[in-house]
């Protein structure tokens, strides 16, 4: 049934709403017998539905996240079994995706409507061949909700003892009906329902609820108390070295759910903002707490999980469960950095640097999809990306490695999938940021908006590092990888003018006139300088060469890293293509500070923003910057997948077309298997040893064709289980 949301009217309060949600309504009745009917609806910030008393869909934290000022995503439900002859419909609407941008952003005059706003239609085909239509207009009602306030950064407030004031007509407002789109991603769904696992009585005399997972969702819990009680719930992600709450890091998030009671035992669960978090702090139990009454629903994009990694290491099992967790936080229609303090925002460079790993966990191919017609919405007339899609701090200078996801990340779906339809859809966007790199020249790699290897360990210990690697000679190193992927993708699309070899050619002849000696060595004697320069293939007849100093330095430094954001999915890739497995898997299994396993010694469930959010002593790394809930780092699982595992799909037979199986052992492993649900069936690769021998377990599906490389031999893999057993 077609629907017609876009001849309806944008409803808006008619003052503002400071925070609190809204509810638009209408009753109207149905006379006939019904065939169908649907529900299409939207808002400019986040909205749910209820008919004759019972939710509507299963979505959350509709309608979703879009850059607003071109396109609103709507959703379409099946309403026919919730009417009945009398009908009461209510939009409840909220800030939500609206509202999100940073604190320290006063105003923001692009934010299209100052208020939240909903928009709908209920279309009906009834059994005599007749139709109705009924659209949000000013015949609907609005009053303020028992949902007091609602905010992404502060939380939910629910009075229960709240009288709604009299209904008034609502007012439609001017605001565009051509942005809106059918959903086009997968939507946001609620997904696992975790217990509270412990009630703790802190040193501070604190009463807090742990669930034993940092994650993002919704909050269910009971109440009982006199009318007019006040029921607080804070959010926090860890405790301090004393055991007592924490939740500095959110910074000016307030991250809190209050219920205010009205005399009546109470079940309440959050709807319109989602939290980030793994501990409450309660006040007005007054040490009536029981665990059985709060439980917690992960809340993220509904996407179908892919790839499964397990050993018999249980450290690395629980870095991959961090992995995992790490990526369910925070793909929540958009993929943020964070999901708990005062940001909440879609960073183009932990996106780019994860894609590949996102993508072997989940089918991410609609979640990117719709991301990137975000970006390409954003991108700036000149072709610059901004730092974070939706743009909605109104950011303008773009930075190395974070723009570049523009043409990093539909490549590697393209890969990924097979599917030439993500490179036509933003092949005008990657052009565009080419032809700006090729431009602006000196202008951009010398600008100081780049953000560098951040986070790195191999400068003092300051809040915002952006590494001891030069910018200028990172920036020229990626902006290489960038243009020629550019160039691959026109030749995939057949695109003639668009060949950006010579520009990328005369870009390595810069780096190494500006950057080597005169023995043609790197001056840069960083470890993110020599795996940037492997990456990216600066010179590869020396990789060799720079695979060695890589290695120099990590063993100098106590088998330790010091690679940031950029780096560091590389590193192991560097080394271990390049004859330094054994070092690979070292730094793999180190334990120390800065390591992927060091968080694990702090009780972490989630990937960190920093390798010592918590430093040896238990003290905090910083207040102002120290998410626990950050998946940048965990991009090291796609090196599992792809070298442990050795599962490595081939760029001239992109969507798994032609596999080669090439697993890299190790004897401080006996047991690793991972397995990806590809477009074309399970690809699965095992290996055990006792010791004395390694059998090897590799299956493909039927329309694969693959190889095996093990122990430098190679042997063709027929569809189905395939078995190895070679001494050792």
């Amino acid at each position: 049934m077609t629907n017609h949301i876009s001849d309806a009217r944008w409803l808006a309060p008619s003052e503002p709403a400071n925070k609190r949600c809204i509810d638009f309504y209408k009753d109207f009745d149905i006379d006939s017998d019904v065939v169908s009917a649907t529900l299409t609806a939207s808002a400019l910030g986040v909205y749910k539905a209820e008919l004759n008393g019972k939710k509507v869909g299963d979505i959350a934290l509709a309608p979703g996240r879009t850059s607003m000022r071109y396109t609103v995503m709507y959703q379409t439900y099946d309403i026919t079994d919730l009417l009945k002859n009398k009908n009461h419909i209510i939009l409840t609407v909220a800030g939500g995706w609206k509202s999100l941008y940073p604190h320290e952003i006063l105003s923001n005059p692009s934010l299209p409507s100052a208020e939240p706003a909903v928009i709908a239609s209920i279309d009906i085909e009834y059994a005599d061949g007749t139709t109705q239509t009924i659209l949000t207009d000013c015949t609907w009602k609005m009053q303020y909700s028992k949902i007091v306030m609602s905010d992404p950064y502060d939380g939910e407030t629910y009075d229960a003892t709240f009288t709604p004031p009299q209904p008034v007509n609502a007012e439609p407002i001017m605001y565009p009906r051509n942005c809106l789109v059918p959903q086009i991603n997968e939507p946001t769904r609620e997904k696992e329902i975790i217990k509270a696992v412990k009630y703790l009585k802190t040193p501070l005399g604190e009463d807090v609820i742990d669930f034993g997972q940092n994650m993002a969702g919704f909050i269910e819990f009971s109440c009982s108390g006199k009318k007019g009680d006040v029921f607080e719930l804070e959010c926090g992600e860890t405790l301090d070295k004393n055991g007592n709450f924490y939740n500095d890091n959110y910074r000016k998030a307030k991250a809190k759910v209050t219920y205010i009671s009205d005399g009546k035992k109470a079940k309440y669960k959050t709807s319109m903002s989602f939290f980030g978090f793994r501990y409450l702090r309660l006040t007005g139990w007054n040490g009536q707490v029981d665990i059985k009454d709060f439980s917690a629903t992960a809340v993220y994009s509904d996407m179908e999980r892919t790839g499964y990694i397990e050993t018999d290491n249980k450290d690395l099992n629980q870095l991959f469960h961090n992995i995992i967790w790490g990526q369910r936080s925070n793909f929540i229609d958009v993929p943020t950095d964070c999901p708990q303090r005062d940001e909440k925002l879609g960073w183009t460079g932990d996106a780019q640097v994860f894609c590949k790993c996102a993508s072997l966990n989940y089918n991410t191919y609609n979640f990117f999809r719709k991301w990137l017609m975000d970006m390409r919405n954003d991108q700036r007339p000149q072709g610059a990306i901004p730092h974070v899609i939706p743009n909605n701090a109104n950011w303008a200078s773009p930075s190395s490695s974070w723009a570049d996801a523009c043409c990093i990340i539909p490549w590697q779906l393209y890969l990924i999938y097979g599917n030439k339809q993500i490179l036509e859809e933003n092949f005008m966007m990657m052009k565009a940021w080419a032809e700006y790199i090729i431009s602006k020249d000196d202008e951009y790699f010398n600008s100081d908006k780049h953000f560098g290897d951040w986070l790195s360990t191999d400068v003092p210990d300051t809040l915002y590092t952006k590494g001891g690697t030069s910018i200028r000679f990172m920036t020229m190193c990626v902006s290489v990888k960038t243009l020629e992927i550019v160039t691959k993708a026109a030749e995939v699309l057949k695109i003639r003018g668009a060949d950006f070899r010579e520009e990328a050619d005369n870009l390595r002849r810069r780096i190494v006139n500006e950057f080597f000696d005169k023995d043609y060595h790197l001056k840069e004697k960083t470890q993110t300088a020599f795996v940037l320069a492997i990456e990216c293939s600066i010179w590869p007849e020396k990789n060799a060469e720079f695979a060695e100093e890589l290695a120099k330095l990590v063993e100098k430094n106590s088998n330790r890293m010091t690679t940031g954001f950029v780096g560091t999915p590389y590193l192991l890739y560097a080394l271990s293509d390049n004859g330094y497995t054994e070092l690979a898997y070292t730094l793999l299994f180190q334990k120390e500070y800065p390591s992927w396993l060091y968080p694990l010694s702090k009780g972490a469930t989630t990937m960190w923003e920093h390798w010592d959010g918590i430093k040896e002593d238990g003290s905090m790394w910083s207040d102002t910057m120290n998410s626990f809930n950050h998946y940048a780092y965990g991009a090291v699982g796609d090196w599992i997948y792809t070298r442990a595992a050795g599962i490595q799909y081939e760029e001239q037979y992109p969507g798994f077309k032609h596999v080669t199986i090439s697993p890299l052992p190790d004897p401080r492993l006996k047991y690793l298997k991972a397995s990806i649900v590809t477009e074309r069936g399970l690809v699965s690769s095992e290996w055990k040893t006792n010791g004395k021998a390694i059998t090897y377990t590799i299956v493909i599906p039927d329309d694969i064709k693959g190889i095996a490389v093990l122990s430098k031999k190679k042997y063709d893999l027929k569809p189905g289980t395939n078995e190895f057993t070679l001494s050792l």
